[in-house]
This record gives structure tokens, C-alpha cells and sequence, in this order.
């Protein structure tokens, strides 16, 4: 047998392993992108057999993430980056694997439905253990769940479409609030959500040992995968005779439905104010990417639930038991890798979505850093691996926004010119708020991926290498003349 090393043989190739899951886990043929428990020891570690088969059978027929990525592809990649980009650090901590691999599980198989989250996060916990309910628990944003439904009740209760709620009072979404905060906890609809989710984890489960006997496997992989897949449903078993009470829900969300009113309190502080002039409680980068029709106090409640979300995170980073327990930077470190993966894959293109991901991604480098310093004035052993996850992080932020500036068109009227003047404004903020270290890695990794043997990674650092020199000559008080948009903008426009 091999020597292993954090669970990998010696001759583990973090370049070859990485194409080869992405290559399986894209794979158009089941057959094939179902990866068997020996495939996944030999090529991962063993650490990974059970959690990773686990949420390949519990992801089984669900749909692909917004982004159109395989949700198992995202959490591999999650794994993969640290070792393929040799950036210090590494993910091989078995509960650091458990954790990354079910982090999306709760929002992803019970979208919108709070008990339902609150379900499934049990249900890793009962697969798993008491600390791994307490880590999915903190990384499942049941704070955006219920901020949905109060803009899907706002909507319907004002008789409005989603582009006419600019003017909606703010005592309307308030009443919102409260009506979410009865139904998640009424009896008439917890239940129903609990088994609902419980119902769709159980019937990916099902098909998934369902194809299992029709895959070319041999006869040790099929019972190995078949055992696993059955100790999710003896935990559905026990959980679905033992649904959590109503009590229980309530004292869940409790905090959460206060958040949101005190968010809005914060947000406006006099309503007959916000009502003559609803956009000036918009935040000073708001104002440009603001969709218009969109309420402003809406769109600003979104800000703060997700600022919320991620200060939750760092508090549970800064919790003694936690740190007593050994699992404190287990969420922080996860959820900087997950916005990074998220930020490569989830590029859009207008001003308002690519808003909403910058400010995102600000929120969690401030608290990332916040996290690396804690660790740092603890003195303890993640502190120097902390800093790097953070850089990682911001330098995906950097490369998304260079995205943004090479995938616009050809500007056909004003507003287009400002959407673009507005997108170099971001890069100079953005550039400015992670600092030259961070740029500087983000140019050498480019640099790199020029002389990678893939053609499009080729191609596409060599498009980002160009844009972020134009970026710069623009910003030094240059025109950016070889831009690739530069030749569509008109000779009057001023780009500073």
C-alpha cells in the first residue's frame, strides 16, 4: 500500500485530480459523474468516502445550483483549489471535509422553507454528531430564507408586481415580517415543511441506490455505496417519528425575525421621510447598480440580513466552547472558500446582481480579516494559515470584477456608458480595499495559467492579463486604447 500523506498516497497530483473529478462530475452520462466509494478513496482519501458519497446521494435529483453548476462539482472544487493553486493551506481535516461537503445541503434541499432548513440541518447532525449540527446550524442562512418570504409576502399582501414595490411603506413589510414569523412556526405548515424536505432527501436517496445496481460497479463499491446510502435513511427514519416542535422553531427564528425589524428601524428611522424620498436611504454604492422599481428599503434589508448572516460566523468563531471543541474556524475558513468558488463561477451582467456580489464579498473579507486577527491574537495554530484563506478569497473578488469589465458588450446608449464607468469605479474600490499583496497574486496565478496545457485556461488569463493592464493604464489617467471595449466607447467620453 502506498504511504499516505493527510490520507493521500505520495503520489497524489492535486493538478491531475482536480481534472479528473471536474471531468467525471461534468460528465452528461450518470454512469459516469457518479463517483464509486473506491474511486473517491483512491483519488481523495478515505476521509472523504462517506461524506462525499453521502451528498452525492442526497443531491441526487436535485436540480443544479443557480449557476448552473453541479453542486457536487462546487464542493469538490472547494476542496481541490487550495492544493491545485498551492496556496499554503489545505482543507484535509476530516470535519473540515464533513463541513465543507454539507454546507449548502439545508438551504439547497428545503430552498425557501425555514423548518425545512432547521430539518436538514438535524439531519447532518444526526448523521454526523452534535458539533457537526452546531457547524451546519451557523452555516445555513435561515436569515435569507425568511427575508425571502417577507419579500414574496410584501409583494402579494401590497397586490403589487416585484417592479412597483418602490413605494411600499415600511410598516407594510414589518406586517410582512410578522406574517412570515407565524407561518414558519404554525403548526398548519412546520410539519409540512420538516417532511417535505425530509420526503425529497429520501427520494434522491432511493434513486440513487436505484441506479447504484444498474452501475458497472463492482460487487464491493455497490455494497459499500448501498450501506451508506442506507444509514441516511435509518436517519430519516428516526428523525421523521421525531419532528422538531413548534416551541422549538420559534425559538430559532426568534432572533432572526428581530433582526429583521431592527434592521429596519435602522434603515429608516422616520417613515414619512423614506416615503417622500424612499432612494435616499440607499448606500452610497448603491445608488448606480439600483435597479429601478426596486425598494430601496427591500434592497438595503437584503444588505444588512447578509451582513447579520456572516457576523454570525464570526461570532460563532469567537465562542469559547466552540474553540474548546476544536471547531470554531471550521465556518469562517469554509465560507471565505465557498464565496471565492462562487465568485468564479456566478459571473452576471448587470449592474445590480454584480452589486449585490461585490458587497457580498466585502462583508466577508471584513469579517475574514476580523477572524485572521482573533487567531492571531490567540496565537493560535490557524493563524497563519487564516490570512491566506482571506487572500484567496479577495483575490477571486478582484478576478470577478476584471471578468465583469472584459464580458460587457459594446455600449449602445448612455446608461450603458455609466454601467461601464461604474464598473471601473468598482475595480478601483475593490483594488484599493485588498491591496497590491492580493493583486500581485492574482497577476502571478495568470501568469501561470498562460502555460497551462488547457486551451481556455490559456485563453482567459491571457483576456484577464490584458484587461487588468488596461484597467491600470485607465486608472493611472491613461485611455486604455488596446482595451477590448475601448474601441466601441465614443471619443468624448470621460472615464474619470
Amino acid at each position: 500500500m502506498a504511504t499516505q500523506v493527510n490520507g493521500r498516497s505520495k503520489a497524489y497530483d492535486p493538478g491531475l485530480t482536480n481534472t479528473l473529478l471536474s471531468t467525471k462530475l461534468l460528465s452528461k452520462d450518470p454512469f459516469d459523474s457518479i463517483l464509486p466509494p473506491s474511486y473517491i478513496r483512491g483519488n481523495l482519501g478515505e476521509q472523504y468516502v462517506v461524506p462525499l458519497t453521502s451528498v452525492i446521494a442526497m443531491y441526487f435529483l436535485s436540480p443544479d445550483r443557480r449557476s448552473a453548476t453541479s453542486p457536487i462539482l462546487h464542493f469538490t472544487r472547494i476542496q481541490e483549489r487550495p492544493p491545485f493553486n498551492q496556496l499554503g493551506f489545505d482543507n484535509e481535516d476530516p470535519d473540515q471535509v464533513i463541513a465543507n461537503l454539507n454546507h449548502d445541503l439545508s438551504e439547497d434541499l428545503a430552498r425557501k422553507k425555514a423548518a425545512g432548513n432547521l430539518a436538514l440541518v438535524r439531519l447532518v447532525g444526526e448523521l454526523y454528531g452534535e458539533k457537526h449540527y452546531k457547524i451546519n446550524r451557523v452555516l445555513t442562512d435561515i436569515r435569507a430564507t425568511l427575508y425571502y418570504r417577507v419579500l414574496e409576502r410584501a409583494r402579494k399582501a401590497s397586490g403589487l408586481e416585484p417592479h412597483e414595490l418602490t413605494n411600499v411603506h415600511p410598516e407594510e413589510v414589518k406586517r410582512a415580517i410578522d406574517y412570515v414569523s407565524r407561518r414558519v412556526a404554525s403548526t398548519r405548515y412546520l410539519y409540512d415543511d420538516q417532511s417535505d424536505a425530509y420526503r425529497n432527501v429520501r427520494r434522491n436517496v432511493q434513486a440513487y441506490v436505484s441506479m447504484v445496481d444498474r452501475l458497472p460497479w463492482g460487487d464491493t463499491d455497490k455494497r459499500e455505496a448501498k450501506a451508506i446510502a442506507g444509514r441516511i435513511l435509518s436517519a430519516l427514519d428516526r428523525l421523521e417519528s421525531n419532528l422538531i416542535p413548534s416551541s422549538d422553531i420559534k425559538k430559532e427564528i426568534a432572533p432572526l425575525i428581530k433582526g429583521l425589524h431592527t434592521s429596519i428601524d435602522e434603515i429608516v428611522p422616520n417613515a414619512t421621510e423614506y416615503m417622500r424620498n424612499p432612494r435616499a436611504v440607499l448606500g452610497e454604492n448603491c445608488v448606480f447598480p439600483f435597479k429601478d422599481g426596486e425598494s430601496p428599503l427591500l434592497h438595503m434589508l437584503g444588505h444588512k440580513q447578509y451582513g447579520l448572516f456572516v457576523g454570525d460566523i464570526l461570532a460563532f468563531s469567537r465562542d469559547l466552547e466552540h474553540i474548546m471543541l476544536g471547531i470554531a474556524n471550521f465556518p469562517p475558513k469554509l465560507k471565505l472558500q465557498d464565496g471565492a468558488d462562487n465568485l468564479r463561477i456566478e459571473a452576471v451582467h448587470t449592474p445590480s446582481q454584480q452589486h449585490k456580489a461585490y458587497e457580498k464579498a466585502r462583508t466577508r473579507s471584513y469579517n475574514g480579516r476580523e477572524w485572521a486577527q482573533d487567531l492571531e491574537h490567540r496565537a493560535e495554530s490557524g493563524a497563519k494559515e487564516a490570512p491566506l484563506v482571506v487572500e484567496l478569497h479577495d483575490r477571486e473578488w478582484l478576478r470577478r470584477v476584471i471578468t465583469d469589465f472584459t464580458n460587457l458588450t459594446a455600449p449602445s446608449d448612455s446608461d450603458h456608458e455609466a454601467q461601464w464607468k461604474w464598473i471601473i469605479s468598482q475595480y478601483d474600490r475593490i483594488l484599493g480595499y485588498v491591496g497590491p499583496r492580493v493583486e500581485a497574486g492574482l497577476v502571478q496565478e495568470l501568469t501561470t495559467a498562460m502555460n497551462s496545457p488547457d486551451r481556455r485556461t490559456r485563453e482567459s488569463a491571457k483576456l484577464l492579463l490584458h484587461e487588468h493592464k488596461q484597467l491600470a493604464d485607465i486608472l493611472a489617467g491613461g485611455t486604455g486604447e488596446t482595451s477590448i471595449w475601448r474601441r466601441w466607447l465614443p471619443g468624448n467620453v470621460s472615464l474619470i
